[in-house]
């Protein structure tokens, strides 16, 4: 899936090239990635909510 999406295609291919000033790599960026998450605050009590529906706001 995303490979067809033209959105996120480039990202895919950034992914795929050996070498270059626009190659990524995979292992680096989930690194950088994990420790953004591990940034967020997770709500609790009246302040967090489990939505039903992931992409809806209850």
């Amino acid at each position: 899936m995303l490979w067809t999406d033209r959105s996120t295609r480039t990202i895919v291919e950034s992914f795929l090239r050996v070498r270059g000033a626009q190659s990524l790599n995979f292992n680096v960026e989930f690194v950088r990635s994990m420790v953004k998450m591990s940034n967020i605050g997770v709500k609790t009590g009246s302040q967090a909510e489990i939505r039903r529906v992931c992409t809806a706001i209850n």
